[in-house]
């Protein structure tokens, strides 16, 4: 599973979270941020914390000191545990 986060201007700590299916548990999960063109990792970027934020999401907050707005995405891996 994997969730874009909004435009993170420059400047700016921005969130993104991403949730399991309705059966699923976050087994792990993580974070990045891609340039504005979408081909790269963006630089003057820093994933500031990466967290399981309930049984069933995960939870990023990336920090922009670029000088342009990023994207930015959070992913985790979902198993359904019995």
């Amino acid at each position: 599973m994997s969730d874009t986060g909004p435009a993170c201007p420059n400047d700016t700590i921005c969130e993104a979270t991403v949730t399991c299916p309705d059966v699923g548990q976050v087994v792990t999960g993580g974070g990045g941020a891609i340039d504005p063109s979408g081909q790269a990792q963006a630089t003057n970027v820093s994933i500031q914390t990466s967290f399981p934020s309930a049984d069933n999401e995960w939870t990023v907050f990336a920090e922009n000191d670029s000088d342009t707005t990023i994207t930015y995405v959070a992913w985790a891996v979902c198993a359904t545990v019995a």
